[in-house]
């Protein structure tokens, strides 16, 4: 009890004085393990180090079309087919922890195959000492056409993984992609490691002066409320500064077909939980999403006129209630994840092609605007580690579409490397006027990682996630994140109140409520 007392001392004291839990030596990444990363070095007329498996001739080393006009890795396909350039194995040690991996891409005309994830990609493979495969994760999966792009991830190394392949492939399509200047490199030693069962006994000094102002922390405790048939009992002793709703279209169920060719609006639902986020100081994130049955085929076929009506009849009635200036209106959610492919029907969130989503989202912030020209509307509440996020901005920036903010996702992503993430957004946003002043909101986001075992409760919403949680924030706050919604209510695996009982996420939000919104120098 005592060291657990300790750490949240110490994550009080970091959070209300604006102490950042980066490290001096967080940025000192190790050395790049990716034998020939810029695929310079060559034996046989191949790259040194590396291997082309699949279709004959569809793997190429080539010099001139690199970074810089360098040699790069270049898998071609006229006909559906999987070829694959793949390293040896890079010996790693087995003590696991975490890494930096990146890597540049430029695709041409990549077809999203049969399945959703059959596209473009780079997969890393990790193997125990008697090289049996432990895990595979793709860190990057797109297709399209794109100039040279850079893919920056974090990546949890398993424990126990003694080496990793790395793979860069066409998975059952067609297309051109071109790999170069690959890397990955190890963290310091205390930077992403899984939860421990002892705590450690360090002792730190923190000298503060609380007469210097730094600021305000700004809209920190944010949550994402999942289910719109729940009431809000418990969500208020939280004191969030900020709730995402549910996708309000077909969570409220309020786009209704009323016969003759004619819909209706049925706000009841959405009226009462406003009311409540309002009620309780809160900020309401309004999620806009997702295309209800009765408009699908019309906006398929790019008619907007019924969905424009839908989305000034919305600002506008809450414009004639409440002082809508602070609010977030934010369209869609994961497009780029969920999507219908083929004749198949699934877990859809957009249906179309990429370009035409972008294109849906400028119709509708012109509508929203009509209604309310001070209004902050954006998007789209993309995927994690999306290479969607960073085209969206470039194509409102071209286009000159009114962004009043982007949002993005994170799930497990080292705390210390958030920040980056921030800045790298923010630097895009700058590149055009019709993006330099938008907001940057993590809008769905948490300390979980993709496994199975007996941590999955811990690493989502025990202490270790409650402790992530106030480091992370750290990181936002330094940055100068809008906001954010933490992932999520009630959901069994997530919620801070799953199961109707409080969890040590719970503890986490009033922890931040109660130390203020004053940051001072230290």
């Amino acid at each position: 009890m005592r060291t657990f007392l300790r750490i949240q001392l110490v994550m009080l004291v970091m959070l209300v004085f604006g102490v950042s839990v980066v490290s001096a030596e967080a940025g000192s990444y190790g050395p790049n393990l990716i034998p020939n990363p810029s695929f310079e070095l060559t034996e046989n007329d191949g790259p040194l180090a590396w291997g082309a498996f699949g279709l004959k001739g569809c793997c190429k080393w080539i010099n001139g079309e690199g970074l810089g006009g360098s040699g790069s890795l270049l898998i071609t396909a006229e006909t559906v087919a999987s070829p694959v350039w793949e390293s040896e194995y890079i010996p790693l040690g087995g003590a696991g922890g975490g890494a930096e991996f990146s890597a540049w891409m430029k695709m041409e005309n990549v077809l999203l195959g049969a399945q959703l994830w059959h596209k473009a990609g780079i997969r890393l493979t990790f193997f125990d000492a008697g090289r049996r495969v432990i895990k595979r994760l793709d860190v990057v999966r797109d297709e399209g056409t794109s100039g040279w792009a850079q893919i920056r991830n974090a990546v949890i190394i398993p424990e126990k993984a003694a080496s990793v392949k790395v793979a860069c492939y066409l998975s059952n399509t067609t297309g051109k992609v071109l790999f170069d200047d690959i890397s990955l490199r190890l963290f310091p030693e205390h930077v992403g490691k899984r939860p421990s069962d002892t705590g450690g006994e360090d002792e730190i000094t923190i000298t503060v002066d609380p007469s210097i102002s730094k600021g305000d922390i700004g809209n920190v405790n944010g949550l994402l409320y999942e289910n719109a048939r729940k009431k809000f009992s418990g969500v208020k002793g939280l004191q969030p500064t900020i709730i995402r709703t549910p996708q309000i279209v077909t969570y409220y169920y309020l786009i209704k077909d009323i016969g003759k060719g004619k819909i209706g609006y049925e706000w009841s639902l959405l009226d009462r939980d406003i009311r409540e986020i309002v009620g309780m100081g809160a900020v309401p994130f309004i999620s806009i999403g997702w295309v209800p049955e009765v408009l699908e085929e019309e906006i398929r076929n790019k008619d907007y006129s019924r969905w424009r009506a839908f989305i000034i009849a919305l600002v506008s009635r809450y414009s004639g209630k409440y002082d809508v200036s602070g609010w977030y209106w934010n369209f869609w959610n994961e497009p780029d994840v969920f999507r219908k492919v083929g004749g198949k029907k699934g877990y859809v969130n957009w249906t179309g092609a990429e370009i035409d989503f972008y294109q849906f989202y400028a119709e509708t912030a012109r509508a929203a605007l009509a209604a309310n020209k001070n209004v902050r509307i954006g998007g789209a509440g993309f995927a994690a580690n999306s290479p969607w996020l960073f085209r969206f901005i470039e194509w409102c920036g071209v286009s000159g579409v009114r962004l009043g903010f982007v949002s993005w996702h994170s799930y497990g992503a080292v705390p210390q490397l958030l920040g980056e993430k921030i800045e790298r957004v923010r630097a895009a946003l700058g590149k055009y006027g019709s993006t330099k002043n938008a907001g940057l909101v993590i809008d769905e986001w948490s300390s979980y990682l993709e496994v199975e075992d007996e941590s999955k409760v811990e690493l989502s919403m025990g202490n270790y996630a409650a402790a992530y949680r106030v480091s992370a924030l750290t990181q936002m706050i330094e940055s100068r994140l809008s906001a954010n919604a933490w992932f999520n209510t009630y959901e069994d695996d997530y919620g801070v109140l799953a199961g109707g009982v409080k969890q040590a996420t719970y503890n986490s939000f009033v922890l931040v409520s109660e130390v203020g919104r004053k940051l001072v120098a230290v």
